[in-house]
């Protein structure tokens, strides 16, 4: 054990060393960045015309980055289309997150743009975007990542708009003051669109499913022996380990469902989710339905029909909670007020009296994960009974 906190001390330090390191990169590059732009530029022929905002007939949207991103991004979408009702918007999205705009969506297209594609296609992209004559280029992204300001420059959209903060303000025209870093995502997105006369706009955002495809989630759990028994849906993957809650209290969650013999259990997850999944089995007494797949729309098709939905805090969370499922999750080193679900009948586990809660970090300073190894099953399971009697 002391062996081990030793190791977590030594990777703490050299993790806030390289945190120090990253804050004077973004320092010098935002100072470098606006040197370069006051001298190559003049400000005011780059200022749009506040009047030509009505006028406003194509918009890039971009949001190539996570599922769970784009989510809680649709609310940004669904305000653009009601202040322009008469635009074509396009959103940029990412491989992973692109099926989200399948279905039935405020966005008229979408086009992808992933830092896996190879350059030659990257620039193809751009010079595809180009080709469109955007009157309008939305960067909702708040983080200090340099590509999605640059390719709305790169667009050569009239309007660029954005977040100002770490040298990206040197590519819009329009910007807004830095989001404070514990604002909600769903109001961040929101709040970037208020120079071009979007001010109110409803918060939850909402994901619909084609009557085909919610006609195949119920086919597949059929398939799979199910009985129309209330459906307990269960997610245990998250980007960073330190998200997770602990596969053996997965199963022991699982274990207590199966014993009151009434929910239909549905474990879920990608092809980065097998080893986590395979722990979880090794840990019950009877298999559950296991849907392993990274195509979004039939995830969400069966997810659809859960009762309730336990997950950690990741894609998985927001996508359950804007098809209208009840979920169960827990938090551990996210910021709270940044990564809630929104909407109602949705129970958060946090350990909110821990000094370290809301660390941010992928990684334990501590090496003990107690903000989340502290929950334990027992109240979680209470609350998915309550549920699945309701």
């Amino acid at each position: 054990m002391h062996w081990r906190l030793s190791q977590c001390r030594r990777k703490s330090r050299l993790m806030f060393h390289k945190e120090r390191i990253k804050q004077c990169y973004l320092f010098v590059r935002a100072q470098v960045l606006n040197r370069i732009s006051r001298v190559f530029t003049d400000a005011d022929k780059l200022s749009p015309r506040l009047e030509s905002i009505d006028e406003i007939q194509r918009i890039l949207f971009i949001r190539n980055d996570r599922v769970g991103d784009l989510v809680l991004s649709l609310p940004a979408i669904a305000a653009l289309r009601d202040r322009f009702p008469g635009a074509r918007i396009t959103v940029l999205a990412s491989w992973s997150n692109h099926p989200l705009l399948n279905g039935k969506t405020p966005a008229d297209e979408y086009v992808i743009l992933d830092r896996r594609m190879k350059p030659s296609r990257q620039k193809a992209v751009i010079c595809s975007l180009r080709s469109k004559r955007f009157d309008l280029a939305v960067d909702p992204f708040t983080g200090p990542d340099l590509r999605p300001a640059l390719t709305a420059f790169l667009s050569r959209s009239k309007i660029r708009l954005g977040y100002s903060g770490f040298g990206r303000e040197v590519f819009f025209n329009l910007r807004v003051s830095a989001a404070p870093g514990e604002r909600h995502f769903v109001d961040a997105s929101l709040d970037v669109l208020k120079p071009i006369g979007v001010v109110a706009a409803p918060r939850e955002p909402r994901m619909f499913l084609s009557p085909a495809e919610s006609a195949w989630g119920r086919r597949r759990l059929e398939k799979a022996g199910w009985k129309g028994q209330p459906v307990v849906g269960i997610h245990p993957g998250a980007h960073y380990w330190t998200q997770r809650w602990p596969e053996e209290y997965y199963s022991a969650l699982i274990k207590r469902l199966q014993d009151i013999g009434t929910p239909w259990i549905v474990l879920f997850g990608g092809r980065g989710d097998r080893t986590v999944i395979e722990k979880i089995l090794r840990g019950v007494r009877k298999t559950p339905m296991v849907y392993m797949a990274d195509d979004l729309r039939r995830f969400a098709a069966i997810a659809s029909v859960c009762k309730v939905f336990v997950c950690n805090n990741s894609g998985p969370l927001h996508l359950a909670a804007a098809l209208g499922v009840p979920t169960v999750s827990f938090m551990g080193p996210t910021v709270k007020s940044r990564w809630y679900p929104v909407g109602a009948h949705h129970t958060v586990f946090r350990r909110d009296d821990l000094s370290c809660i809301g660390c941010n970090r992928g990684y334990c300073m501590l090496g003990t994960h107690e903000c989340l190894r502290s929950i334990t099953p027992e109240r979680p399971w209470r609350t998915c009974r309550l549920l699945i009697e309701r």
